[in-house]
């Protein structure tokens, strides 16, 4: 891997996180990171269905870019994924 630093903005010895990214035309969708949970095992995302009615939908979990993971299954288009208190809602459906 290298790249031009001839604007000298890195020095060396300097640490960098460096993300790399695709283009794809697979027309899976990605979720954020934040949003994945495992039950059993297995990997899951909380919907948000209306107000208060959550429902946990078990996917097929693809790659992950460290921000990013692709559903290759289990989730329609549209369909709203919690990303905050994903823990919190993992123990009350677990907790049920």
């Amino acid at each position: 891997f290298s790249f031009d630093n001839s604007s000298k903005a890195l020095r060396i010895g300097e640490s960098v996180t460096v993300f790399a990214f695709e283009n794809t035309a697979s027309g899976n969708m990605y979720v954020p990171n934040s949003a994945m949970n495992e039950i059993n095992g297995k990997p899951v995302v909380f919907v948000k269905e209306s107000a208060e009615n959550f429902r946990i939908v078990y996917v097929s979990a693809g790659r992950d870019n460290g921000i990013y993971t692709e559903v290759m299954s289990g989730l329609e288009a549209g369909e709203r994924v919690i990303t905050n208190g994903t823990y919190q809602m993992k123990m009350i459906f677990l907790n049920q």
